[in-house]
């Protein structure tokens, strides 16, 4: 059953690139459209930009330094950003934690180049430099329905406290990282596990919370004793009765404030199928992760060195996905791109991650013991161009890739430098009225090198 709806949507604005959603890829393709001289505006239906950076509290950034440690591979908008945090004093610089794996307590010996940051600087920061780029920022509006014409966006339908609204826009950016622009404007795509038969899995979401008053000497002593996920510990406490979940690790990484931490995943959401398209699934992930986080909080000062005294000090507001939709678009990265290393002619950004995909049920893939042939991946320009619709870009974890490529490049630096890939031939397709898949590549290339991106690696 359904009802029909119809009403006139009033035209709130018309601008040459409209950018639906304010997480990392957002944040990039908004600032890099606007400093290419394009009337930009940004829709952001939470409250701060960041997406899973502030309002999931995943409080560190890494993946912006090759596997090794040895150089850079995102810089640009994304090294803006950390400059800016650190010369404020609301971020570690990645350059103090390059030696010998992360000199910080929580993180696994093959971090390197961690980015820990604070969340209340960075969504201040984030609106400063919007704001200076002359950027029109909306929050609390979610992209609902585009209008398409003759295979074009023509605007976006958008729902806000003021109601249904109209944005005209000559370009359309799909940074919402479900693709729910693209899905809604039927273009083809995949969704989960798709691709090999199982449409229904998707990896767990995340309820991330924060910690006061952590004695990380403590902590940090046991982690780099060598049980630093804590799988030890774990097997002791299921054995005795004290450890009722199904995960076997514990993740809490140390913020720039030593006696605070973020513990990354709540035991609650690692069950199959966790759709982060379906509101009721998402309502069941807050309303059990919260209550799961209290329980496990008790769990940790018994048992967890350095959580004696520990306080929860916030739950996110928005638990986190990993994977929904993706794209297929023009080029879709494939698993033996990324192991084999592959360069190609339309790199837009690189990425230093590694492979790290959460299957419903299990930990991790086993993909993750395979050797990745060169210390960084690329990430190619096709890959975020949907098909059959010829103004829209889809940068972030909604980019057409089979599943394992999503664990190197749905990182947030990946997708701040993604966005900054998108925006700016979002930017340049609307000055020129080309379709995206024309946008003449080696001249958005050379731009992305103009604007301090890094898009060749040093093997290339």
């Amino acid at each position: 059953m359904s009802e029909r709806l119809t009403f006139d949507a009033p035209i709130i604005a018309d601008v040459e690139v409209l950018v639906c959603g304010g997480g990392p890829a957002g944040i990039g393709a908004a600032l890099a459209a606007a400093r290419q001289g394009a009337r930009t505006m940004i829709i952001e239906q939470q409250g701060c930009l960041g997406g899973v950076a502030t309002s999931s509290l995943i409080g560190t950034w890494f993946g912006s330094y090759s596997r090794d440690g040895r150089y850079p591979v995102i810089e640009g908008l994304f090294k803006e950003i950390v400059d800016r945090l650190v010369a404020d004093g609301s971020a570690m610089p990645a350059t103090n934690d390059l030696d010998g794996g992360s000199a910080y307590s929580g993180y696994a010996p093959w971090h390197r180049g961690t980015v820990p940051f604070e969340y209340e600087a960075a969504k201040r920061l984030f609106d400063c430099m919007v704001q200076e780029a002359g950027i029109t920022l909306r929050y609390f509006t979610s992209a609902l329905y585009p209008k398409i014409e003759d295979g074009r966006i023509t605007g976006m339908f958008v729902a806000s406290k003021a109601g249904i609204e109209f944005i005209r826009a000559q370009t359309v950016v799909d940074a919402t990282g479900d693709a729910d622009v693209a899905f809604r404007a039927d273009c083809p795509m995949l969704i989960g596990l798709e691709e090999e038969g199982h449409r229904g899995w998707m990896s767990p979401g995340a309820m991330s919370f924060v910690l006061e008053d952590v004695d990380a000497q403590a902590y940090g002593d046991y982690c780099r004793a060598g049980d630093y996920r804590f799988r030890e510990m774990i097997a002791h406490l299921r054995e005795i009765g004290e450890w009722p979940y199904t995960d076997n690790i514990f993740i809490a990484f140390e913020l720039p404030n030593p006696r605070h931490y973020y513990v990354k995943v709540s035991p609650t959401t690692h069950e199959q199928g966790f759709d982060g398209t379906d509101p009721d699934v998402l309502t069941l992930g807050m309303t059990k992760g919260r209550q799961e986080v209290h329980t496990l909080l008790n769990v940790l000062r018994k048992h967890f060195p350095g959580f004696a005294h520990a306080r929860l000090s916030q739950t996110a507001p928005v638990i986190g996905v990993r994977n929904t939709r993706r794209i297929i678009g023009e080029y879709q990265v494939a698993t033996s791109d990324v192991r084999d290393g592959r360069h190609f002619a339309d790199t837009i950004a690189l990425t230093g991650y590694h492979w790290d995909m959460a299957t419903p049920g299990t930990e991790q893939r086993l993909l993750h013991q395979v050797e990745i042939a060169l210390p960084y991946a690329e990430i190619p320009y096709g890959c975020i161009i949907p098909q059959t619709v010829d103004n829209l870009l889809a940068p972030g974890r909604a980019i057409s890739a089979e599943w394992d490529v999503l664990g190197p490049f749905r990182i947030m630096p990946a997708a701040f430098a993604m966005g900054q890939g998108a925006g700016t031939a979002a930017a340049m397709a609307a000055h020129s009225g080309a379709a995206m898949r024309d946008v003449d590549v080696p001249a958005l290339r050379q731009r992305l090198r103009d604007q301090g991106a890094i898009v060749d690696g040093p093997e290339g």
